[in-house]
């Protein structure tokens, strides 16, 4: 064979080789350019689907804020969307019916108001609906949760006094319930280093008096009224001279045995430092000492230095507007104020002053005043505690599908 032919063969191979490769990259830009349009299409997706449930999220948070400012469950939950652009909008909507209601409504293509039975301004509970759509509608999401009220003390105390630690009823101390037969509870002993200190119940052989349910000050005259413990008067003296009555469960296991930690969650259902975090103020003591502090009914914390002690000195609280007071320390009493709502003391509780307490008094330590105290129970004070509660959504009912 001629070189000039073996010339042109190898010109025909070189070029089939380039012709294959070139069609083997073609093939691979083609392949990686399709990947990166499907990559980009699932990434603003992704993101559009982020957009919705950010915005459904949004409506979920703006109607339990609007609850938590002072609406019912009668006004409109808040409507909007995300961002100046916007980016996403939302709708909501308040919904009657009790859990495991399937009549809730489905989000439609583009934003427009939601419809369902709305509850009545009073109910407690309801669902919150939300949907949620990103910037071209192209995304939808819905929220479902299942809405209540939760008070500030979940399980309010049904006496005046309880006490992990003991109890000393010295001075003129004198703890009060005419609505029920329990004074005192202590995890430790209760003792008396006073003939004058006491506990008192209603007796039974006068007539029940109203006016103390809507009038605590007239069941504080009460108190004062009945020191002798004589005879005919609306309350009885069951606890004097170191003689408890049947009104006092004392040395009880069932709280010494308990951690402070446990016992604080006894009446709150979270541990201090959740209920610390949820509280509404959260005072040093030098502010907690400023006159007014504590001027508006709500949850109230206060930190009090190891080796110092929060001084319980002005009025605090009423009968429609009472407060929920956690002493993180020692509490001292040494005035003559009055004080409405739960007061619980993380530390031990002294002083020698002679303030009303309209509520109940929770200790975690002792309790050894030498004072005047009247630490009276009235369960008006618990249920107006209520009011102060946030609405939130209740575990385990939040959904988004």
């Amino acid at each position: 064979m001629s070189s000039a032919v073996r010339g042109r063969q190898r010109g025909a191979a070189t070029l089939l080789v380039s012709m294959v490769l070139l069609i083997a990259a073609t093939l691979v830009v083609l392949y990686t350019s399709q990947t990166t349009v499907t990559e980009q299409r699932m990434s603003a997706n992704e993101v559009r689907m982020k957009q919705a449930l950010a915005a459904a999220q949004a409506g979920i948070d703006a109607s339990l804020a609007g609850l938590n400012a002072g609406n019912d469950l009668s006004v409109a939950p808040n409507t909007g969307g995300l961002g100046a652009s916007p980016k996403g909008s939302y709708q909501a909507v308040f919904c009657s019916g009790a859990l495991g209601n399937a009549g809730l409504p489905a989000c439609p293509a583009a934003p427009a108001a939601l419809a369902c039975t709305a509850p009545v301004a009073s109910a407690a509970q309801a669902w919150l609906v939300a949907c949620g759509w990103s910037d071209d509608n192209t995304s939808i999401q819905r929220i479902v949760t299942y809405i209540g009220k939760l008070g500030p003390v979940p399980n309010a105390p049904s006496n005046p006094l309880i006490s992990k630690g003991g109890v000393n009823v010295g001075g003129n101390a004198t703890v009060v319930n005419y609505f029920n037969n329990l004074t005192t509870w202590t995890g430790a002993s209760l003792t008396s280093s006073s003939a004058t200190g006491k506990t008192m119940v209603r007796n039974p052989s006068t007539t029940y008096q109203t006016s103390y349910e809507t009038t605590p000050s007239d069941l504080a005259s009460a108190v004062q009224g009945n020191s002798g413990c004589g005879a005919g008067n609306n309350l009885v003296c069951t606890t004097t001279s170191g003689l408890a009555g049947p009104d006092v469960v004392a040395s009880d296991t069932t709280l010494s045995n308990l951690n402070d930690a446990q016992f604080f969650a006894n009446f709150f259902g979270m541990s201090p430092g959740m209920y610390k975090a949820s509280a509404d103020k959260v005072l040093t003591n030098a502010q907690a000492g400023v006159s007014g502090a504590f001027a508006t009914p709500q949850v109230y914390w206060v930190d009090v230095p190891t080796g110092d002690t929060f001084t319980l000195n002005q009025n605090i609280g009423t009968l429609n507007g009472p407060v929920v007071l956690v002493v993180n320390g020692d509490l001292q009493l040494n005035a003559s104020n009055d004080f409405y709502g739960l007061l619980y003391v993380t530390g031990n509780v002294t002083g020698g002053g002679s303030p009303n307490i309209f509520g109940s008094m929770v200790v975690e330590g002792t309790v050894a005043s030498n004072g005047a105290p009247n630490i009276i129970y009235h369960p008006k004070v618990f249920e107006n505690l209520d009011d102060l509660g946030k609405w939130s959504s209740m575990p385990g009912t939040w959904r988004d599908f």
